[in-house]
């Protein structure tokens, strides 16, 4: 068999019956026979050569024929150990450290801790039985790390925080002050995890734990004067809407477990029902796919995210639609909102609905209509709310701009005399920026390039202007 065929087949061997094991081992002993001479003169140096190449498969038997004469050789044990991890082959590794009666304590829990984690799906044995250990060897740091890692693999940080306070390790280990720091952000301490942060980078600002979180910790330093203001205030009101939803926003921003955030937006929700700001937080947290949360929220996902004052604004809408008497112009601007900044169409459509229903003749509720139904290609409906519009006679503003909604849609679907034709339209009711830049794109694609820079250049000093 050549090298290459026995470093594919080692590498899918955790997917082998366990029958097929004698086979590939034997394998490798005819491998390493047929190569012995050739490749190396005796066991060691075939090792190495099995360990250059990543032979998995080769090294484990190897190891094997050099323990069967070297029976006292404790580090190729270990080594064997951890390979038969590498396979994923819990009971061989169980195995050897049964036959190895001089293990030391160290490796045995630590082998231990990990059969039983990994294999038996026994997280909190492998937890007692690593506490256990460092109450004799509380300097262990490799045992000190794996329990850390474990407690926070399986989230328990209020007990990982405690553990790595007590630990006499810790200030003096980067991985594990990070660790720490990580526990400490997720349970709200964040002054404190900073400070953790901070001192691992000043003692090793190469190592590899501290240099994968450190955009964390920077995005939760920005984070933390608004988490903290959000915090106080929900401690005297715990369903004030701008301030869930602000602790909902910043707490994803700031890394925490998706949870926190999910939680805050659907205390949010539950105590608002009508609130689109909620709505879209409790959707970006939710875990669910692009259609379920249009399908549960009709809230698109795959637009870009609001910011935090982008949020506010839209909570503050929600607030003005649930304490209005007759919220129709309340549901028209956050129908306008949900159009033009957050780009939720659907939610736009049904609050422009709401609202006609309440003011049938409402101008910015009929032109919020009209630009959901544009943007969600409803190509009919849309035509028969602009028709509704016009008939309505609404300010020059408001027709202006349902044109050029109107023409930015024709122009996308590749009609571009019917796109000119009411851009144009749009333009001797009000020229501004967007109506000149619509018309530029349209010159362009006919190839009018002269027109087209005109337009550009007549938009620039347009939007120079304080006045327009």
């Amino acid at each position: 068999m050549e090298p290459s065929t026995l470093r594919h087949f080692s590498k899918s061997d955790r997917r082998r019956p366990k029958f097929m094991k004698p086979v590939l081992l034997g394998l490798c002993v005819i491998f390493v026979s047929a190569t012995s001479d050739a490749a190396s003169p005796d066991l060691t140096a075939q090792l190495e050569n099995a360990r250059a190449d990543g032979q998995v498969a080769s090294q484990i038997e190897i190891i094997r024929r050099i323990l069967a004469v070297d029976q006292e050789n404790d580090a190729l044990r270990s080594e064997l150990i951890d390979l038969w991890f590498l396979e994923g082959d819990y009971d061989m590794a169980e195995l050897t450290l049964n036959d190895w009666k001089s293990a030391p304590e160290e490796k045995s829990a630590l082998t231990t801790a990990k059969i039983l984690v990994e294999r038996d799906e026994n997280p909190k044995s492998g937890i007692t039985l690593l506490e256990a250990f460092l109450l004799t060897a509380p300097e262990s740091l490799p045992v000190t790390e794996a329990l850390a890692k474990l407690l926070r693999k399986e989230n328990k940080n209020e007990r990982l925080a405690g553990f790595l306070q007590e630990s006499p390790l810790t200030t003096s280990q980067p991985g594990l002050l990070i660790l720490r720091a990580q526990a400490k952000r997720d349970l709200g301490k964040f002054e404190s995890a900073m400070a953790d942060a901070a001192l691992a980078k000043s003692l090793d600002p190469k190592n590899e734990l501290v240099v994968g979180t450190l955009a964390s910790f920077d995005r939760l330093a920005v984070a933390a004067p608004d988490l903290s203001a959000a915090d106080d205030l929900l401690q005297t009101s715990p369903t004030d809407l701008q301030a869930l939803i602000s602790r909902s926003y910043w707490k994803q921003y700031a890394g925490l477990p998706q949870t926190a955030s999910h939680h805050d937006a659907e205390v949010a929700l539950l105590a608002h029902p009508d609130s689109a700001a909620a709505k879209i937080s409790l959707a970006r947290t939710s875990g669910l796919s692009h259609s379920e949360n249009l399908k549960q929220f009709s809230v698109d996902v795959g637009v870009p995210e609001l910011n935090d004052k982008q949020l506010s604004s839209l909570a503050a809408l929600d607030l003005a639609v649930a304490e209005s008497v007759n919220p129709a112009d309340s549901l028209s601007q956050r129908a306008v909102f949900l159009n033009d900044v957050a780009l939720q169409y659907l939610l736009a459509l049904a609050d422009a609905d709401a609202a006609l229903a309440l003011e049938p003749s409402s101008h910015l509720a009929l032109q919020a209509r009209l630009t959901s139904l544009v943007r969600l290609g409803r190509t009919n409906l849309a035509a028969s709310a602009f028709n509704s519009l016009e008939a309505s006679k609404p300010s020059k503003e408001i027709m202006a701009s349902a044109l050029r909604t109107f023409a930015d849609a024709e122009f996308a679907r590749g009609e571009n005399t019917q796109a000119l034709g009411t851009v144009n339209r749009a333009l001797k009711l009000q020229r501004t920026p967007a109506a000149l830049k619509i018309r530029a794109a349209i010159y362009q694609r006919l190839e009018m390039t002269n027109e087209a820079k005109a337009d550009l250049d007549l938009a620039a000093t347009l939007e120079k202007s304080p006045k327009r």
